[in-house]
């Protein structure tokens, strides 16, 4: 096993297995939901869904859906079989992957939360994260926020001292309490010396996961939103996600 989504991986072949999937002609269709049906009408118009750089792709197993985010989003058709023979060699393959994973073990009862909240719920997450983080993490002070969420960036900017990383090159040097850095370049040191680092699930989609947690142990990451669902059930994992459907 190379990585972590090889790990997760792993886990749930075992699953579909032992639950006799993989014998069946099941399709998993994928699709690239616009962003009114990913998000709604939000009051704000700065989130990723609505900016154009990133797309929910949408799974849907049988009468489940799972969703994941991804930069690299399309449309797909096939097996659940041939999906997880498939090598992952790029972000949509992680992405297929990732969102057949959520909505099969959605399917299984195994997870919920596997669809992403619309309109003003991202908000209400905000403020929910906040008096999360103040029950879960009393005495920390400092947040690595990985991933461009900005009503986020907002609340979290208020009550910590936060430092925001992300890979969009559009929003870098953005300010929102706090200015976005370029995660690329910086990353290192800014996560070393966080009390807390929470990331978007989406680090598993486009493979950063690995770099993250050399450097921080997975096990005390906390991770946000919905392409984690999965994920976070298979290997163990802290997650948040308050307002999931």
């Amino acid at each position: 096993m190379n990585n972590y989504l090889d790990r997760a991986k792993e886990k749930f072949y075992k699953i579909v297995t032992d639950k006799n999937l993989l014998n069946k002609k099941i399709i998993i269709k994928s699709r690239i939901l616009t962003p009114a049906e990913s998000i709604g009408n939000p009051d704000r118009a700065d989130f990723p869904l609505l900016t154009g750089k990133e797309r929910i792709m949408e799974a849907k197993f049988q009468d489940s859906v799972g969703h994941v985010f991804t930069d690299m989003p399309g449309d797909y058709k096939d097996t659940l079989k041939d999906i997880l023979n498939k090598k992952l060699k790029n972000n949509f393959h992680r992405a297929v992957l990732i969102a057949s994973m959520n909505a099969v073990m959605r399917n299984l009862g195994l997870i919920e939360g596997t669809v992403h909240c619309k309109d003003n719920a991202p908000e209400k997450c905000a403020d929910k994260l906040i008096l999360w983080l103040k029950k879960h993490c009393p005495r920390k002070k400092t947040v690595a926020l990985i991933g461009f969420q900005p009503a986020f960036i907002e609340k979290l900017s208020k009550k910590f001292t936060l430092t925001v990383l992300d890979l969009n090159k559009d929003n870098i040097g953005k300010k929102y309490g706090v200015p976005v850095i370029d995660g690329n370049k910086f990353y290192k040191n800014i996560i070393r010396r966080s009390d807390i680092v929470l990331a978007t699930g989406t680090v598993f989609a486009n493979g950063t996961i690995e770099k993250i947690a050399k450097i921080k142990p997975i096990e005390e990451i906390i991770f946000y939103g919905v392409t984690v669902s999965a994920i976070a059930k298979l290997l163990k994992l802290k997650r948040v996600c308050f307002y999931p459907k």
